[in-house]
């Protein structure tokens, strides 16, 4: 798994001691664990899991790939990984118009979660 799909597997396990969970994945999952639902999505068909649910926590560019996020009651935006800077490395083959595509792509992504979002996750615990 990745970093973040490590990091939403946790998290599913932590909230899952209190409340019921359901971690949607993109494609099939393979993995289960007992203490939360596993269940996968593919791109826009996220709307009857998000009716289903009263909070809906998200990052990255999954509102941007997925508008039907925005009718969740509560929507909860994790903030915690930096991925417009994280990816800067990652593009050093792009020339320079094209990267600037992808930043501004990012900002936009990023815009949308933070004007979304009623509840923001962050590495501070201030």
């Amino acid at each position: 798994m990745s970093g973040p799909s490590i990091r939403n597997w946790e998290l599913a396990a932590a909230l899952s001691g209190r409340h019921e969970v359901t971690l949607a994945v993109p494609g099939q999952s393979t993995r289960t664990d007992p203490r939360f639902q596993v269940v996968g999505y593919r791109k826009g068909q996220l709307r009857p899991l998000v009716r289903e649910h009263e909070v809906a926590v998200i990052s990255g560019f999954l509102l941007h790939e997925n508008r039907q996020l925005l009718e969740a009651p509560h929507l909860v935006v994790d903030l915690y990984g930096p991925f417009a800077l994280e990816s800067l490395h990652m593009h050093d083959d792009m020339n320079d118009k094209d990267r600037y595509v992808l930043a501004r792509l990012q900002r936009e992504a990023l815009t949308q979660l933070i004007q979304a979002g009623d509840v923001f996750l962050c590495a501070s615990e201030r």
